[in-house]
């Protein structure tokens, strides 16, 4: 019985996630994300949708803890953001302060959240983030090497209700990953409990190029598990990728 509802939750938990495809019908950007939980359930968590008619809100997570209490909160986190995103169309700045201030106050059992929120203009490839205390995301440009991009950021959710969160801004070209990921996925061990890291996140991406945000997506995924060989996961592992196209002009 419990397995049965260890199940039913994980397909509540799931349903609350977009598809891996996030975003179907605007040709100028591709999104794609994969999630895999350590447990039953996880507290990671990803989304993606249209503010307007150009400016796509994307955002990854992930809750302190394991199992169900961070599931939870992971659910209150999600729906929260988004009901904030869509309904007051503030400045990102403004809109993490909001989350903050937000989700602190239900949060009896003092979890916290690590995030990154952020904001393109797909006409452009104009971006803006802002980070609470995440893994920094990883540009993977159509022409040149992959790179960490280190920027504004603060504490991760719920740690300092009045934190003042600033913005990183980027430009993506065509063809422009932009990669987000857990910690899931920098801190996965082998055997021998070495971890996976930021770097050899990065030199998974140098040998050939990637065609889409899916196949950044399944390229990190399938380099952590041979990295892991079978090693039982420690913690949720979540990607999210973001590739520029740019209706109008060739894509590369």
């Amino acid at each position: 019985r419990v397995a049965g509802e260890f199940a039913a939750a994980r397909r509540i938990q799931t349903g609350l996630l977009p598809s891996p495809t996030l975003v179907r019908d605007d040709p100028r950007v591709d999104l794609a994300a994969s999630m895999t939980p350590a447990r039953e359930v996880g507290g990671d968590l990803y989304d993606g949708f249209m503010l307007d008619e150009h400016r796509l809100c994307f955002m990854i997570g992930d809750v302190s803890g394991k199992g169900v209490p961070a599931s939870l909160f992971m659910a209150l986190t999600k729906t929260l953001a988004k009901s904030l995103a869509r309904r007051e169309r503030l400045p990102l700045d403004k809109l993490v302060r909001l989350v903050n201030d937000d989700v602190s106050r239900e949060n009896p059992a003092a979890m916290f959240v690590s995030a990154i929120i952020g904001v393109i203009d797909a006409r452009s490839g104009e971006a803006e983030l802002c980070n609470a205390g995440h893994n920094a995301p990883i540009l993977l440009p159509w022409s040149g090497s992959p790179r960490e991009l280190d920027g504004a950021g603060g504490p991760p959710l719920c740690i300092d209700e009045q934190f003042p969160y600033t913005i990183q801004q980027i430009k993506l070209e065509p063809g422009d990953i932009l990669l987000l990921m857990t910690d899931g996925v920098t801190e996965a061990e082998n055997k021998h409990q070495a971890q996976y890291g930021t770097m050899r996140a990065l030199e998974c991406f140098t040998k050939e190029r990637i065609g889409d945000a899916a196949q950044a997506c399944s390229r990190l995924h399938e380099d952590v598990k041979k990295f892991t060989a079978g090693a039982p996961a420690s913690d949720d592992l979540t990607i999210l990728a973001i590739r520029f196209v740019q209706t109008g002009k060739a894509s590369p």
